[in-house]
């Protein structure tokens, strides 16, 4: 702007715990794994969930992006973290390696 530029600005991305409820009740039938992108996102999933419902994630593959993701997970006392890449595709041959190999 200040050489002459128009310049516009729009929010396209907000970090933010999700509204409503929780998780509670969906969880109640049970996952086959969880995918997560962020340390963030793995707190707001565990509040979402509540301390009990939590720990039934113990047993359930995480897919993570990162080493650092997963040292968060396995601090809150995550076994089955499964560190799969920072992109999409990578977590998604991730899930399918993996679910492949369960058959």
């Amino acid at each position: 702007a200040a050489r002459g530029a128009s310049v516009e600005h729009a929010a396209c991305y907000r970090r933010a715990a999700p509204e409503g409820a929780g998780m509670r009740g969906a969880w109640a039938g049970g996952m086959d794994a969880v995918t997560v992108s962020s340390a963030e996102g793995l707190a707001n999933l565990f509040a979402m969930l509540g301390e009990e419902a939590a720990r039934s994630l113990s047993g359930v593959p995480l897919f993570v992006p990162h080493a650092r993701v997963a040292a968060e997970a396995q601090r809150r006392g995550l076994e089955r973290v499964i560190v799969a890449g920072p992109g999409d595709a990578e977590m998604v041959a991730a899930l399918v390696a993996h679910f492949g190999a369960a058959r």
